[in-house]
């Protein structure tokens, strides 16, 4: 986690650190806040709250200045705070090299069971299909170490040549040894990993012919390490969304479920336009959140 410290001016009362600790934990990326009083203000003596108390609420020229330094505290809160995600992550596109690492981030995404040699040989399968499949991907690295993902796909309605063109090189020889090596049993996965994987995949067949998800571009997986969440998934986000933006896109959309963190997009502007509970029973809702750029 990155602590970040900074001076905020103007606050003369309780109701104003309030506000300003309430509107920078609103910025993208900040878990926690608190404000804490330096020596002079309104807390170095109980005369001084009783004097500057009673003008808050009539002077308007008073909060107009605390609104100017709320304002800025946010705009500083989140230069600060993306400049130190940008330190603490470094953002590339895919490269082959990378198929194992990212197996490694997409197993810790979803399942937490023990792995054989198996399991990890159908995981870099898993992988390096999925980059293969999607328009883009982006790897995040933390000391020379990938740490997380992205992906997205163009739309065919969108643009059918960006659709098209894949900055993956395919290997379909892989492709077609992953679906025949998982229909027909051959990767031989242990019975804790196969349980979790068969959940996993009964989710994911949710994604139907009636899943609305029609837009410019969709975000395919977004998967990282336990030990690197905080501020990577936004780092990957920012990544991703000026990518979508250098390419004209205007909405992108992600489908999800209950399941999974669906919060972490809630947060970050998208909005919920679709939910519809599992077709198979249970509690859970598969889910389509949609970002306008």
């Amino acid at each position: 986690m990155i602590k970040i410290t900074m001076q905020v001016e103007g606050m003369h009362c309780g109701m104003c650190e309030t506000h300003v600790n309430d509107v920078v934990r609103r910025v993208n990326g900040v878990q926690k806040g608190k404000v804490v009083p330096h020596k002079g203000n309104h807390r170095g003596g109980r005369r001084r709250r009783r004097r500057y108390r009673p003008y808050q609420g009539r002077n308007s020229a008073s909060r107009l200045r605390s609104r100017r330094n709320q304002e800025r505290a946010i705009r500083k809160a989140g230069n600060i705070f993306a400049e130190g995600v940008r330190v603490m992550f470094t953002v590339r596109k895919f490269e082959e090299r990378d198929v194992p690492a990212c197996a490694m981030c997409f197993y810790e995404s979803f399942f937490d069971c023990p792995l054989t040699d198996n399991d990890r040989q159908f995981l870099r399968d898993y992988a390096q299909v999925l980059a293969e499949k999607c328009s883009f991907t982006y790897v995040a690295e933390s000391n020379g170490q990938v740490v997380g993902f992205i992906m997205g796909h163009f739309k065919k309605d969108f643009n059918k040549a960006l659709a098209k063109q894949h900055e993956v090189k395919p290997h379909y020889r892989v492709w077609l040894r992953c679906f025949f090596k998982f229909a027909f049993g051959g990767y031989r996965m242990s019975a804790p990993f196969k349980a979790q994987f068969d959940d996993f995949f009964r989710q994911a067949k949710e994604n139907g012919k009636d899943t609305p998800l029609a837009c410019d571009c969709e975000l395919m997986a977004l998967c990282s390490r336990k030990d690197f969440r905080k501020g990577l998934g936004t780092a990957l986000w920012e990544t991703f969304k000026a990518r979508c933006a250098d390419s004209g896109v205007k909405t992108v959309r992600v489908f999800t479920n209950t399941t999974a963190t669906y919060t972490f997009y809630e947060r970050r502007g998208f909005q919920l336009v679709w939910g519809k509970p599992y077709s198979f029973g249970g509690t859970g809702k598969s889910l389509v959140y949609e970002y306008k750029l």
